[in-house]
């Protein structure tokens, strides 16, 4: 799913205090999700065995951008963190992904150039760094 499309979709959507290419997107398929805007890359999803069971409707950022808090119909608040290193290298590699020139393509003669997005593979956080209960 493209950034276009999903934010249309979303509950709220929120950018990040310190890095204004990140932005949270929450909805109703319990999930938030983690995008940056610079790249129209989704950098990671937070769902899953500890997330939310329910439409998410709200999204509070950490002044300092490194965490945020999620709230839902399931009537629970979780705290998610980007310092883990797996998101870090994420939102890093994110960056990355700019197009990139392939010649030779079988049709096409030497001088033509297409142009492919380098892929990117989106990352997925199902532990969220404190939850309340149900």
């Amino acid at each position: 799913m493209d950034l276009n499309s999903y934010v249309w979709q979303a509950n709220v959507a929120s950018s990040n205090p310190v890095d204004e290419w990140l932005l949270i997107t929450a909805s109703k398929d319990e999930s938030l999700r983690l995008w940056n805007v610079e790249t129209a890359t989704c950098v990671a999803i937070f769902a899953g065995h500890e997330g939310h069971r329910d439409s998410v409707l709200s999204i509070a950022w950490h002044p300092l951008g490194q965490k945020f808090a999620s709230a839902g119909m399931d009537t629970t608040v979780k705290l998610w963190s980007l310092e883990e290193k797996t998101v870090k290298d994420a939102i890093e590699a994110s960056y990355d992904v700019q197009p990139r020139r392939c010649t030779g393509l079988p049709g096409a003669s030497n001088k033509m150039e297409k142009t492919y997005k380098k892929p990117f593979r989106t990352i997925y956080e199902q532990m969220p760094i404190f939850s309340t209960n149900k």
